[in-house]
Formats: C-alpha cells, structure tokens, sequence
C-alpha cells in the first residue's frame, strides 16, 4: 500500500486540497486511492499531533482534553494509529494508495525524530511506501496569510509581519526538506512551487490531482472547491482587527467573541473591496532577505538553481496601506448592525 503525504506548507492551498479530498472521495475510490478519515479528516491533525514527543507543547492536545499527561497521550496517540491501521486495512480491497493531506505535518514535525516515528507508524500501520508532496511559498505572503487567519480566530494583539525568533523553523524551507529527506529520501519527496501552480488553470488541486495521474470527472468540481476559501479585503480585516480589540478590552470570554465572529464573518467575507492590507515595500522586502541564503540553498538542491520565489514587490505600496475611511467605517456600521440584531 502507498501513501501520499500532502505535508502543506501552510498557506499554500491546503485547505482547497483536503475541500478537494472530502468533495471527490467516492471518484478517488473509484481510482482505487482512499482519502483516509481516522487521523482527523479533512485535515489529518491528528495524525502531526500523534507524531509529536511526548515532551512537547502543542495547544492541540488541550483542546482534546488531554492535557500534558504523557500517559493520556500515548493512549490517544495509540488509539490513533490503531484506528488508521483499521482504516487501511479496510481499504485494501479497494485501494492501492492512501492519502493524508495535512498542512501540520509541516508546522508541527519540527525535529528528525518525530518525522522517523512517523515512518514508523506508517510502516506498521500496513504502509509499503511513503511520497511526500510539499508546497513551498514566498515566505511575506505566508506570513500575511497567516495574520488574516490569526484575526478570524481572533487574536488582535499582532502584527502582518512577525518578529520571527522560534518562529524561524517555520519560514525555513531548505532545513524542513532536510528534515523529510532524512528520513524518506530525496527521491520520496516531490516540493512545488505555490506560485507556479497556483497560475495554472486549475491551480493547486489541478497540480496535486496530476502528481497522483488522477483527473477530477469535470471542471466545475475543481472550481467548486477553488470558490469554497474566501479571502477578506482590506476593509474587512481592518474592522475585524478592531472588534477582536475591542471584544477583548471588554473582557468577552473565548467563547463569547468566537459566537460573535461567527455572526459577523459572513457579512465581512460578502465585503467586495478590492484593496488589501499590506506593510510597506521597504518592511516587505525586509522581512523576506531574512530567508535569501535559506531559499537559495533549496533552489540550488530542488529547483535546480532556478528562481523558486519572485523578487517582485510591486503590489507592495511605499508607506503602510491604511484605512479608506469611507468604505470601512460603512462596512463596521453594517457590522455593528449586524450585532445588536443578535444580541
């Protein structure tokens, strides 16, 4: 039995893969590959938070109610595999290939180790062999993808553009390929570029289907799920910013501002506006130097040698994108609106 490990990287159209995954299962079946359900379908999380030491801090294992009780975890952990193992078993008499597609393999397997116990865990789950497809992205654009997904969950108190310090084993794309080519070899692993296939007609799903020589029945089912991950403007995400501060100054619970966002979310992502919220060109093109001799390093050993990221920053303005005024303040007004309906 195969397995392909989609591994993300974040931000690079995983989302749209797993919608894919889930939205096709029956037609992948019927090409004999299984999109696998137990490790936490769509996203397989819990397949990266099984794989993690058991020393390390992962906020996901709270949100199971685990805790950090090393014995809860590796009874969770196994129960895990157990049923992956079910799973595959399962699925022989009609597949030939198993798939995970999770973006936390990535942004969580941060050692060696934890990448050879995943191996481990495969091998003895009834798995002969191991492909590992990883979508690698302009590191500023991730990082502003990453703060428009931190305000819809949230948070208020960040930045577009974060001071990286730990947060470096993240953006460091040469040491992860590292990492995954130690453990399943060069040969296993194929990396694309998110700009490249994101170009193409069908994106990063038409990409991932003709690595595994699969083609969806027509093309309305790509573009259904191409339409199922919306972005918020500028507008948008500057008034989500200053509700999150403001739900937390007044000492709304968790809770409380995650039931309000839900009623909001909705009427900010119908938000038409065009313009997004960018740092200035000179704090873009700063932030990504930081990566040049990483980048350089996977061009050269998987791109051969050939320019992975663009050196554009043309969409970048020259001072920080600010408020339109007008168009926001409508848009908090219909927000505002929105909430005393509710509440």
């Amino acid at each position: 039995m195969e397995c392909v490990l989609h591994i993300g990287c974040e931000k690079t159209g995983s989302t749209s893969i797993q919608a894919m995954l889930a939205e096709q299962s029956e037609h992948l079946l019927r090409e004999r590959t299984l999109a696998v359900t137990s490790a936490g379908f769509p996203n397989a999380i819990h397949i990266a938070l099984a794989s993690l030491s058991l020393g390390s801090n992962d906020h996901g294992f709270s949100r199971l109610g685990i805790g950090d009780s090393q014995r809860r975890r590796k009874k969770w952990s196994a129960s895990i595999w157990e049923s992956i193992a079910k799973e595959v078993a399962s699925g022989r008499t009609s597949a030939d290939r198993i798939i995970f597609s999770s973006e936390y393999l990535q942004s969580k397997l941060t050692t060696t180790s934890e990448i050879k116990d995943l191996e481990a865990r495969l091998l003895g789950s009834g798995v002969s062999r191991v492909r590992v497809v990883v979508y690698v992205r302009r590191q500023v654009d991730v990082a502003l993808s990453r703060f428009s997904t931190a305000l819809k969950a949230g948070y208020a108190e960040i930045e577009e553009l974060p001071r990286l310090g730990t947060a470096m084993v993240f953006y460091d794309y040469a040491s992860m390929l590292d990492r995954w080519e130690a453990v399943f070899g060069r040969e296993a692993i194929a990396v694309r570029s998110y700009e490249s296939a994101h170009a193409t007609h069908d994106g990063v799903i038409g990409d991932f289907l003709s690595l595994l020589n699969i083609e969806l029945p027509c093309q309305a089912d790509v573009d259904k799920v191409l339409r199922s991950n919306v972005s918020l403007s500028g507008d948008a995400l500057r008034v989500l910013k200053t509700l999150n501060e403001t739900l937390a100054k007044d000492g709304y619970s968790r809770e409380q501002s995650a039931k309000l966002r839900r009623v909001i979310l909705p009427l900010l992502e119908q938000d038409a506006g065009s313009d997004r919220l960018l740092p200035s060109r000179e704090k873009a093109r700063a932030f990504q130097d930081q990566f040049q001799v990483a980048n350089r390093r996977m061009a050269e050993k998987w791109f051969d040698g050939r320019e992975v990221f663009s050196s554009d920053f043309g969409e970048f303005p020259e001072s920080p994108s600010g408020s339109k005024h007008a168009a926001e303040l409508m848009l908090m007004a219909r927000v505002v609106s929105r909430l005393n309906a509710f509440i």
